[in-house]
């Protein structure tokens, strides 16, 4: 993928960046995607969605990864654009589900896909109980039709796959995350390492964001902001601005070492 120029490691590559708030809660220049494009001098799409998951388990099911891979494969938007009216708040979705209705697939040479956050936070289960490897309510049920679909959508394209990165809870439980199950008995850590093993599975590229950032115990209040809902208390789900630059270079990094 590296390009001639040293300072413009991915000049030409366009890639899309589908995902959770930790990719879509920013705008530009703040989001990884756009520092990820200044560092690499790719055309990047942030395509991401605040509350969203790999598969269905919310009221966020048209936007979540497997509804807009599914509206990309069959061009049918209905169900996103429904959801857009009925979710007014939601401005910065509702302006990437129009940028995703006319993206060119073909022309897309990586698309990232990171979920995993909320579908812990929600207990969305990883895999399901009767054997049907294309749960849509699963983690890895979703993933594997994610997976397959955007593949659908343009095979010479690289389909990157992120899972979550380590988060905390300040003076909630779970805490910190990592100590703390889900109603479903999960950990943060058990979705990203079925992502590592589902990867391994469709020979796609793994950005182990979980362990590649350093996010811990003892970087927490560097990497992560008070809440501002004037306690001392920080949101450590979101990275903050140096959260979100580490993001940005440790994926430049690794993609640009494909």
């Amino acid at each position: 993928y590296v390009s001639l120029n040293p300072a413009r490691p991915l000049e030409g590559r366009t890639v899309v960046c589908l995902g959770d708030s930790i990719t879509g809660s920013k705008d530009a220049p703040d989001d990884w995607p756009s520092q990820f494009a200044e560092m690499t001098g790719a055309a990047v799409l942030n395509a991401g969605i605040s509350g969203t998951t790999m598969g269905y388990a919310s009221g966020f099911d048209p936007v979540c990864c497997l509804g807009i891979v599914s509206a990309s494969l069959s061009g049918d938007w209905t169900a996103q654009d429904a959801w857009c009216t009925a979710n007014p708040g939601m401005v910065k979705a509702a302006a990437r589900i129009d940028a995703l209705k006319t993206l060119d697939w073909g022309a897309v040479d990586i698309v990232t896909v990171a979920y995993g956050t909320n579908d812990y936070g929600l207990s969305l289960p990883i895999d399901s109980a009767s054997g049907d490897r294309y749960d849509p309510a699963t983690f890895l049920g979703a993933a594997r039709s994610v997976c397959e679909g955007v593949t659908s959508l343009n095979p010479g394209m690289t389909v990157v796959l992120i899972g979550a990165p380590w988060q905390w809870w300040d003076g909630e439980s779970p805490y910190p995350a990592e100590e703390g199950e889900n109603q479903a008995g999960l950990y943060t850590a058990d979705y990203c390492e079925a992502l590592s093993a589902l990867t391994e599975k469709y020979h796609a590229p793994h950005f182990e964001a979980y362990h590649a950032l350093g996010f811990n115990w003892q970087t927490r209040k560097t990497f992560f902001d008070p809440r501002g809902d004037g306690t001392a208390r920080y949101d450590g789900k979101h990275p903050n601005a140096a959260g979100l630059a580490r993001y940005a270079e440790r994926l430049c990094g690794f993609l640009c070492g494909l």
